[in-house]
C-alpha cells in the first residue's frame, strides 16, 4: 500500500501545492491563483493521504520483513514510511496548506470560529464524510482493479492479494481480501477522524497563541 502512497508523492513532485495555496489567517488554507486542474489533482491527493495514514501506521507497528534480503533494506523500510508519514504532517500541521475539514476559501476569516457554531460542525462532517467515501472507493478500485488482475497475471503476491500476510491471523481463508478491505474502510474512518480532531485542536491552539502574542489595545473614550 505505501508504494502506492509514493507514487502519489511523486506526481505532487511534478506540481507544487504551495504555489497556489498558503496558510492565511488564523491558519486556514487561501487560494493565491486561479484553481486549476493540477490543484484539484495535488489537493486530492493529499486529503486521500490524509485517510491513508492508517496504513502507514500499520506497516510500521506490524512490519513484514520476511523477503528483506539486501543490507540496508531494514532501514530503508522506517525511513520509507516515516517520510510518508511526515508528508501528512508537513501539509495539514506545519504549513497548513490543507485542511481536513475547512473547504477552501478566498480567505481565512472566521474558521476557527464557524467551527462552534452547528452550521461549521455540519460542512465540516460533509466534508470529511466525502474524502472518506472516496478514499475506500480508490482504494478499492485499485486493489481490486488494478492489483488484483497484475497479480494473477504476474504470479507476484503484489500487495497480499494472491495470499494473506504471514503474520496476520485473523486474515484467513478464501474471503481474507473482502475481510481486508472492510477492515480498511474501518480504519481509514477512524484515522481520517483523529486526524480531524488533532487539526482541529492544533489549529485552535495556534489561533490562542496568535492572540495573545498581538493583544488588541481598546482605547478609552474621554
Amino acid at each position: 500500500p505505501c508504494n502506492m502512497l509514493w507514487i502519489l508523492n511523486m506526481v505532487l513532485c511534478y506540481y507544487d501545492y504551495s504555489k497556489d495555496t498558503k496558510a492565511g489567517n488564523n491558519g486556514a488554507p487561501t487560494k493565491t491563483t486561479t484553481t486549476s486542474s493540477y490543484h484539484k489533482l495535488s489537493h486530492t491527493i493529499l486529503q486521500l493521504q490524509c485517510s491513508y495514514v492508517g496504513l502507514i501506521l500499520v506497516a510500521l507497528a506490524n512490519p513484514d520483513f520476511s523477503d528483506t534480503v539486501l543490507y540496508g533494506e531494514v532501514y530503508f523500510f522506517y525511513l520509507h514510511h516515516f517520510f510518508l508519514l511526515y508528508y501528512v504532517l508537513h501539509y495539514v500541521f506545519i504549513t497548513r496548506q490543507i485542511s481536513t475539514y475547512i473547504p477552501m476559501q478566498n480567505d481565512g476569516e472566521g474558521v476557527i470560529d464557524g467551527m462552534s457554531n452547528m452550521g461549521g460542525v455540519i460542512d465540516g462532517v460533509k466534508i470529511s464524510t466525502k474524502w472518506i467515501l472516496l478514499s475506500c472507493a480508490y482504494f478499492a478500485l485499485f486493489y481490486f482493479g488494478i492489483v488484483t488482475p497484475m497479480a494473477i497475471l504476474s504470479g507476484l503476491n503484489l500487495n497480499y492479494m494472491l495470499h494473506p500476510p504471514p503474520n496476520q491471523d485473523d486474515l484467513v481463508g478464501e474471503g481474507y481480501r473482502i475481510t481486508s478491505i472492510v477492515y480498511c474502510a474501518v480504519m481509514f474512518t477512524v484515522i481520517r477522524l483523529v486526524v480531524v480532531i488533532l487539526e482541529f485542536s492544533w489549529r485552535k491552539i495556534i489561533s490562542l497563541i496568535s492572540k495573545e502574542g498581538n493583544p488588541t489595545v481598546k482605547k478609552k473614550n474621554i
